[in-house]
This record gives C-alpha cells, structure tokens and sequence, in this order.
C-alpha cells in the first residue's frame, strides 16, 4: 500500500508541478503544498515512505 501511495503522490505531483519529486518522502509533503494532504497525514505518509525506503535497501 505504501508503494502504491507513493506512485500515485508522484505522479500527481509531476501532473501538478511538471516534475517529479526528489524523493519518496518528498512526494507525500508535496502533496500537503498542493492541498491534498493535511499536515498530519502527509507527515505520516513521509515516514512511510522513508521506511519503506530502509526495508528496500537493507
């Protein structure tokens, strides 16, 4: 689910925006400047993603 959230944060960001974020938690507090998240949830979403990342790479 994480994963999912992640690519659908970036792509609507990229869609916003014209780029994609620089990284995965980036994507989530992107997604609070663009009024799609509240504050809490996009903090909770970002470390999500940064754990995420961590069970990825180690």
């Amino acid at each position: 689910m994480t994963e999912a959230a992640i690519d659908i944060g970036e792509a609507l960001v990229k869609h916003e925006r014209g780029t994609p974020p620089a990284s995965n938690p980036q994507s989530m507090r992107a997604l609070e400047e663009l009024g799609i998240l509240s504050a809490s949830t996009a903090e909770e979403m970002a470390q999500g993603a940064r754990f995420r990342n961590v069970l990825a790479h180690t």
